[in-house]
């Protein structure tokens, strides 16, 4: 029987040629499967948010809210690492894939161990069964991290998001089913547990390497210490989106955390969709280009005009159509929770264009100096949010967005240093973006304010989209002239599409 080189499957020589075009690809796949996604998401919210109280989402959040921190323990930021590494060998890979499930079977256990404390912690008993059922979630995941950080490491964009919806489809479909059966909170837990099983199985599947006995001196300690400055950030970060939850819960109970992660999910969905997924393209993209600074440049200027050119008018739309948008979906029983949406509105302004500055930090290599970036934003958030607190829900979700805005500059200015990108070209290439979605946000709130006077609320929204997206997209494509960015990109995706599809025939 032949042997089978695994080093062949992790090298990554044959991504440097085509880098852009192959990273743009990406990029369209990804927007692509993040509509559908958008699309599967909301259809849920709609159903779940009928089916159960407010009550059954803030005691799940209760749970995860503390227990997710074992998600980034588990990792151990080794993901991260072999996403970013230039050179990596099969015996670092396997010890890599070693460490990761051990850690996945420890965590389990302790979040196990650690339920009821955390009932005694919120007076709930039912947390109990929710975070053993979540556990599971760690030891799942500890066994696929390694397969879905080398798909992303081959930049398999294609097949990450056909998987990615594949598994939403999966657990969206369990949780409605058990919704529908009168199951309550677990038909939440569900949609963690059959998420996080068909992700595992399927990057398994789909990526052909297979991991060897852990090894010692076989370089894993260098993938160790990169990876414990991204755990830190991922901790620091992980620890800022939740501690509002965690004193909200404490100091006003399930029914205004309820209402707040209903709105903060709400809200984010959308953009995250695009966010997030994104720093799946750009980072391993980045990391190619590492070594070439103005191809490195160009590739982040682009994708942050890209990033902006969707998720700023987004959000300023998402503002002006808060109680719209909270009755349609949720329904008249969320009430409470339009001002926390409008209110949070304010820091989606900003968050995805601050979020990019992890990939400048990943893709270089700069984890100590993304470590460093995270304490201090976390500890400005924080601060807030004990402020904020006194007046509710309310108020943590306005020192949210009061925090956000005033850490956007210097983040973006720490992240770029020492590259080729000034922040000169942040601001150019956020400028069209800007003011497109100024004048496109004010004739929008224009007609959301005569409508809302005369039309039913289906009307008005259909009404204020209509107009946000036509003079948003006239700004910027003919008053701002990037409709040929537009087009280039386009063509250039088109190519390539056709390049692939005549391949096989050759």
């Amino acid at each position: 029987m032949p042997t089978i080189d695994y080093d062949e499957y992790l090298s990554i020589e044959n991504l440097e040629a085509g880098l852009r075009e192959r990273t743009v690809r990406g990029g369209v796949y990804t927007m692509a499967a993040q509509g559908c996604k958008v699309v599967l998401q909301l259809s849920s919210t709609i159903l779940l948010a009928r089916l159960l109280v407010p009550e059954d989402f803030g005691l799940v959040v209760m749970v995860t809210s503390v227990t997710g921190i074992l998600d980034m323990l588990k990792d151990l930021g080794l993901s991260v690492a072999t996403v970013q590494r230039q050179k990596l060998s099969h015996k670092q890979m396997s010890t890599a894939f070693w460490i990761n499930a051990g850690l996945g079977a420890l965590l389990m256990l302790i979040a196990m161990a650690c339920a009821p404390l955390l009932a005694w912690f919120y007076g709930k008993p039912q947390l109990v069964g929710i975070a053993v059922a979540l556990s599971l979630t760690q030891l799942i995941g500890g066994l696929g991290m390694q397969h879905w950080a080398l798909l992303k490491r081959k930049m398999r964009f294609k097949a990450i998001a056909g998987l990615e919806i594949a598994a939403w489809v999966f657990a969206l479909s369990l949780a409605a089913v058990l919704a529908l059966l009168g199951a309550g909170y677990w038909a939440l837990v569900a949609i963690h547990l059959g998420y996080a099983f068909f992700l595992a199985a399927g990057s398994f599947f789909l990526s052909p390497w297979r991991p060897g006995p852990p090894e010692r001196g076989v370089g894993a300690r260098s993938l160790l210490a990169f990876g414990s400055n991204v755990m830190g950030w991922q901790f620091s970060n992980y620890f800022t989106r939740n501690t509002d939850n965690l004193l909200i819960g404490w100091r006003w109970g399930e029914a205004a955390l309820g209402y707040y992660t209903k709105a903060y999910n709400l809200l984010m969905m959308p953009l995250r969709q695009i966010n997030y997924p994104m720093g799946d393209v750009m980072i391993p993209g980045l990391s190619r280009a590492q070594d070439n600074p103005q191809r490195f440049r160009a590739l982040y200027l682009e994708a942050l005009f890209f990033i902006s050119f969707f998720t700023l008018p987004a959000a300023a739309l998402l503002i002006i159509l808060a109680q719209e948008v909270v009755l349609l979906v949720l329904g008249d029983q969320w009430v409470p929770a339009i001002r926390i949406f409008r209110l949070l509105g304010i820091a989606t302004l900003v968050e995805p264009i601050v979020h990019t500055v992890t990939w400048l930090y990943i893709s270089r290599g700069r984890g100590a100096g993304l470590l460093r970036w995270s304490v201090f934003s976390t500890l400005c958030a924080v601060a807030a949010y004990a402020v904020g607190l006194r007046w509710g829900a309310h108020g943590v979700a306005a020192a949210y967005s009061v925090v956000l805005l005033s850490l956007t500059v210097p983040a973006l200015y720490f992240a770029t240093r020492g590259t080729a990108i000034r922040m000169i070209d942040v601001f150019r290439s956020l400028g069209p973006i800007a003011g497109g979605t100024l004048l496109a946000a004010s004739a929008a709130w224009g007609i959301r304010t005569v409508c809302a006077a005369h039309l039913s609320s289906g009307l008005t929204l259909a009404a204020t989209l209509a107009t946000m997206a036509v003079v948003y997209v006239t700004t910027v494509f003919f008053l701002f002239g990037k409709k040929a960015v537009f087009v280039a990109v386009a063509r250039e995706f088109l190519a390539g599409w056709r390049e692939k599809a005549v391949q096989p025939q050759s």
